[in-house]
């Protein structure tokens, strides 16, 4: 098992880095063949390593991401909740949110290559132009 493919599908969480030099003792075999989910041919080393740092760095920016997603959502039911008890208009926040999720969308399509995301990016995209149009003619 891939245990780089399978934290970037679920996209739970990093495995805990600091055992994977113990594991690959305990088994017998590289750590690059722990990231890879495979034996290695020594002819397909240095391009098997290259994949395998190419996918921590993804999942790092995935996780990254997250914490943002938390972020932003956190915020913006703060501000609904100051416009609630201010009595204004929740539109500019509704967009700000679209905008948001549409970056974090396209920018997790970049990454994962998952064409619900680009979907849901897009969606969201569209919603910032829709909004955007009805505060211009309003």
């Amino acid at each position: 098992m891939n245990l780089c493919h399978l934290n970037k599908e679920t996209g739970l969480s990093l495995m805990d880095m600091s055992l994977l030099k113990p594991l690959s003792e305990i088994l017998g075999v590289s750590v690059n063949e722990i990231l890879s989910g495979e034996r290695i041919d020594n002819s397909d080393i240095e391009k098997k390593s290259e994949e395998n740092i190419i996918k921590l760095t993804e999942l790092i920016n995935l996780k990254s991401m997250k914490y943002g997603i938390i972020g932003m959502a956190l915020f913006s039911i703060i501000l609904m909740l100051i416009s609630f008890f201010k009595d204004t208009s929740m539109a500019s926040i509704v967009n700000l949110l679209c905008a948001y999720n549409s970056i974090t969308f396209l920018s997790r399509y970049k990454i994962r290559k998952d064409k619900t995301d680009l979907f849901t990016g897009i969606m969201f995209f569209m919603a910032v132009i829709c909004n955007t149009i009805a505060f211009i003619v309003s």
